[in-house]
């Protein structure tokens, strides 16, 4: 079982989340909190192995909040769950640590699989996002077979 954190400011959008990952098999849900500082204590003193982030739009506050959780517990991989189809979006939530990248407009179909993914160590990318342009990155395609996690240092 996957043990899976979501990580969403509004209550109702948490719940719904909380709904679905509770439909999905092999997912443990662990609950949900209003924001990082939260999660990052949770991350830290529980066996949580996926953070489920999900925003509007990434900001610097949600980038460095993605590297806070990495922080607290390099093994929890973190999810984004965006409203943006852009490949920039995608590339700054990877760069910044972040190991998925989920469209809310695709989450039924896709969180299930990006949760599966992640949890393996590979990287996982949203379908409507890959025709997007990741040179210069390490995420090269919409793929679940993308390199495992690097070192943090």
């Amino acid at each position: 079982m996957v043990r899976v954190l979501v990580v969403e400011v509004y209550d109702v959008l948490r719940q719904s989340l909380l709904d679905l990952l509770g439909e999905l098999p092999g997912v443990a849900v662990m609950g949900g909190v209003p924001n990082s500082a939260y999660a990052c204590v949770r991350i830290h003193r529980e066996q949580i192995d996926v953070v489920i982030l999900s925003t509007c739009q990434l900001s610097a506050r949600n980038l460095g909040s993605i590297q806070a959780m990495r922080q607290a517990n390099p093994k929890a991989a973190v999810i984004v769950v965006g409203g943006e189809t852009a490949p920039g979006y995608a590339q700054l939530a990877f760069r910044s640590g972040a190991r998925g990248y989920v469209t809310r407009a695709h989450i039924v179909e896709e969180l299930g699989l990006a949760i599966q993914t992640v949890a393996r160590g590979e990287m996982y990318l949203a379908r409507a996002c890959s025709d997007g342009d990741f040179r210069g990155s390490d995420v090269i395609s919409r793929s679940s077979h993308l390199p495992k996690d690097p070192p943090l240092s």
